[in-house]
Order: structure tokens, then C-alpha cells, then sequence
């Protein structure tokens, strides 16, 4: 999708500049501009085009294992004294 979107900009861009529809900004001698600020005019990357390989995408670490295991425990938890609770329902009322 994103090279569509690239060659949509140069087509629309082109249109623009033979019709001379589009306005220049001038970014030198700007007032608005600070010549001591940290803000730096760079490219932005698209998040999708950064390579990451599988491995590294899939791979766990121990903070979702202890996540995991942490869930499973509540859930036994419950389970047991879901059980009991019944247990000790069923005997108070026999």
C-alpha cells in the first residue's frame, strides 16, 4: 500500500507543478524557524517497511512466560475454590 500511496503523491505532484497550483515555503530565513532549536526536518519512515525477522518477532521472553504462568495459577486458583465452595454448600445443606 505504501508504494501506491508514493506514486499517487508523484502523479499528484507532477499535476501540481505543471499547473503551478502549489505554493513554495521557504525554509531559510524563516522567523518561525529557530536556528538554535532541537527539533531536526527528517524523513519519516513507514513502521511497515522496517525489516524484522521471525525469529525475532516471535521470540518470548521471560516476562510473557510469567504472564502466562501467572494467569494459569488465578485460574487453577479459582477453579479450587470454585470446587471446595460447592463442596461445602452441598455438605451444609445434607
Amino acid at each position: 500500500m505504501f508504494p501506491y500511496q508514493l506514486l499517487c503523491a508523484a502523479k499528484d505532484f507532477e499535476h501540481q507543478e505543471q499547473e503551478q497550483a502549489f505554493q513554495n515555503i521557504a525554509l531559510e530565513g524563516v522567523s518561525w524557524m529557530l536556528k538554535d532549536s532541537e527539533i531536526v526536518l527528517k524523513h519519516i519512515e513507514d513502521p511497515s517497511m522496517i525489516k524484522v525477522s521471525e525469529a525475532e518477532a516471535a521470540k518470548s521472553s521471560w516476562k510473557d512466560r510469567a504472564v502466562t504462568i501467572g494467569c494459569f495459577i488465578i485460574l487453577v486458583f479459582l477453579l479450587i475454590s470454585l470446587i471446595v465452595g460447592i463442596y461445602t454448600v452441598i455438605n451444609s445443606i445434607l
